[in-house]
C-alpha cells in the first residue's frame, strides 16, 4: 500500500496490474530488483531496516 501511495496510484491492486507484466517469474529475482530500485530512491540519511 505504501508503494502505491508513493507512486500516486489509487490502490495496490492498480499498482500490481500496471507493473506485474514487467516482473519475471522468478520471485527471488523480483525481490532483488525491487529492493535495488527502492534503495536508489531512499534518502541517504534514512537507515535501512535490516
Amino acid at each position: 500500500m505504501a508503494l502505491s501511495k508513493y507512486l500516486g496510484h489509487r490502490s495496490p491492486t492498480f499498482t500490481l496490474k500496471v507493473y506485474t507484466h514487467l516482473m519475471p517469474a522468478s520471485e527471488e529475482w523480483t525481490k532483488t530488483a525491487v529492493e535495488a530500485v527502492l534503495s536508489a530512491w531512499r534518502a541517504p540519511d534514512v537507515p535501512q531496516n535490516q
